[in-house]
């Protein structure tokens, strides 16, 4: 779910910017389990893309698809 990745980067310090909110809802949209994989890479990609950490970027994503 978008919010609950915003939250997670906003809990580590990480501004909610346009572009982590992107990603937060890109890694929380799919369709299907095929869609989830790429769902989940334009995420993570998304947000290392500003200056996440790989492991807050990886953790976010897995909160954007915990209500799939």
């Amino acid at each position: 779910m978008t919010s609950q990745c915003v939250r997670y980067l906003q809990s580590h310090n990480y501004t909610p910017t346009k572009a982590r909110v992107d990603s937060c809802y890109a890694g929380g949209h799919f369709s299907s389990s095929m869609d989830k994989g790429i769902a989940y890479q334009a995420c993570r990609f998304g947000l290392e893309a500003t200056d996440v950490s790989h492991s807050d970027a990886v953790a976010a994503c897995d909160y954007a698809q915990t209500s799939q």
